[in-house]
């Protein structure tokens, strides 16, 4: 997920409306056809061209069948682990949490928490501009004068839903005053019973500094519950599990109930003919962790007894699962934003790929260049040489191919905004902030077509 700054930018759907009713006498309905061309043609720089809602187009049993093998298993279980390895092994923000040990790089995580170059711009808070004292205090929270490591580490398992963010403070920081929805500070969220290795406290012990497995920040000390390397190993490697496939999943923890979004792992300590007993993950007062059983019947599809079969068609199925979704930059609002969601999509597979799109374009795969190409040679490209489900990559923007219809390729993505240009050369931002399917005629604030902007492709295999 990189800066909100270098996101590209899209063009919002809108809805047309009938103009005029045909009658029932020829004449009149050539009369209407023709003022309603009129009227369309004259509203050509407003129209939200590229962003479908067709039935066909919209639907994933649709892209199943124009999709060649289908069913066919892309990779079994142990080439998808040794895909894993391939991507640690190519993408360094990924890393096997159980290699981490108290003699793990101190200098390099000295190094990650006292950078606070973020704070050097000027940033609002809620309408208002940042001032300098609260900056100054915000540096003082990270409590790095003595830092040496020495305490070692601690091991943690998330208990609800939690933002880990770039530096110890809940609140939102904005480039611009009217700003509500990209947060500078939101890196991304981790699930309930992910596991994370505790690095440091910051000075009001409110915040600990984490890292999970593709990404590293803060996080409330009160969704993090402590516990022994043992009992965390059962949830960094576990052995048997159920994995949500639903785009969410809400289960009682305690007197709350807690969000399991797609993609995250729940443990499993029974499993009975027609349900499963699992763990919930709970935190006690004083930051220890506790379990809590909680019944899930096994007719429920919002999950699955392990990963599912790595195949196109559950590459479309679960992607679809999103469709209509909220926007969510570093997975705020409950959802996810571009990169968050071919997180999401993957992870039901046991595919960990990195967080941000811009790692996610150099990670281990099957890559195809872009180069200078011309928009016809890079629609060859795309139809020769991709299959449903791969990911097509543009600065700051991650999408997923879904096929090629009619000589236009089409794809679903988590869509922020995009851009407008009009003949008179006037641009116009319009927010659509949802998962869409569309094609790839939409063009960036700069006036390039997506098509025109990508620059790989990676099939995760």
């Amino acid at each position: 997920m990189l800066n909100a700054a270098d996101h590209h930018e899209f063009k919002g759907r809108q809805k047309t409306r009938e103009m005029f009713k045909i009658k029932s006498t020829y004449r009149w309905g050539i009369f209407c056809v023709f003022v309603c061309l009129i009227v369309f043609a004259g509203s050509n720089d407003c129209r939200a061209e590229g962003i479908t809602e067709d039935k066909n187009l919209t639907s994933p049993e649709f892209w199943i069948s124009v999709t060649g093998n289908a069913d066919k298993q892309i990779l079994d279980t142990e080439q998808i682990i040794s895909f894993n390895k391939d991507i640690r092994g190519k993408s360094h923000s990924v890393v096997d949490l159980t290699s981490i040990s108290d003699k793990s790089d101190i200098k390099d995580v000295f190094k990650r928490l006292s950078n606070t170059n973020i704070l050097k711009k000027d940033m609002y808070m809620e309408g208002s501009l940042f001032p300098a004292e609260a900056k100054n205090a915000l540096r003082n929270e990270l409590d790095l004068e003595d830092f040496s490591g020495k305490g070692g580490i601690r091991y943690g398992i998330v208990v609800r839903r939690a933002n880990i963010r770039s530096l110890p403070m809940k609140e939102g920081l904005f480039d611009k005053a009217d700003d509500i929805f990209f947060d500078d500070l939101q890196e991304t969220s981790a699930d309930p019973s992910e596991p994370v290795i505790i690095l440091h406290e910051s000075r009001s012990k409110k915040f600990l500094y984490v890292q999970m497995y593709n990404c590293s920040g803060w996080v409330d000390s009160s969704d993090v519950a402590v516990t022994d390397r043992k009992t965390w190993l059962e949830y960094a490697c576990p052995e048997k599990f159920l994995a949500v496939t639903a785009r969410s999943l809400y289960l009682p923890s305690g007197n709350e109930k807690v969000l399991y979004q797609m993609g995250s792992r729940i443990l499993i300590k029974q499993k009975y003919p027609s349900a499963f007993i699992v763990r919930i993950p709970c935190r006690n007062a004083d930051g220890g962790m506790f379990e809590k059983d909680c019944i899930i019947l096994i007719s429920d599809d919002s999950v699955h007894d392990g990963y599912l079969s790595y195949t196109r068609s559950n590459i479309i199925k679960q992607c679809f699962k999103y469709y209509g979704a909220d926007y969510g930059w570093g997975g705020l609002m409950d959802s996810e934003d571009c990169s968050g969601f071919l997180n999401d999509v993957y992870r039901v597979f046991g595919i960990y790929l990195p967080r941000n799109s811009g790692q996610q374009a150099d990670t281990a795969g099957q890559r195809t260049e872009f180069g200078e190409y011309c928009a016809d040679t890079r629609q060859n490209i795309i139809e020769e040489k991709l299959s449903a489900g791969d990911a097509l990559f543009m600065k700051g923007h991650v999408m997923i191919y879904l096929g090629t219809i009619g000589g236009s390729p089409y794809v679903i993505h988590s869509l922020g905004s995009h851009t407008v240009h009009a003949s008179d050369g006037s641009r116009n931002k319009i927010r659509i902030m949802k998962v869409v399917v569309s094609d790839l005629s939409l063009r960036t604030w700069a006036g390039l077509k997506f098509i025109d902007a990508i620059t790989n492709s990676v099939s995760f295999r």
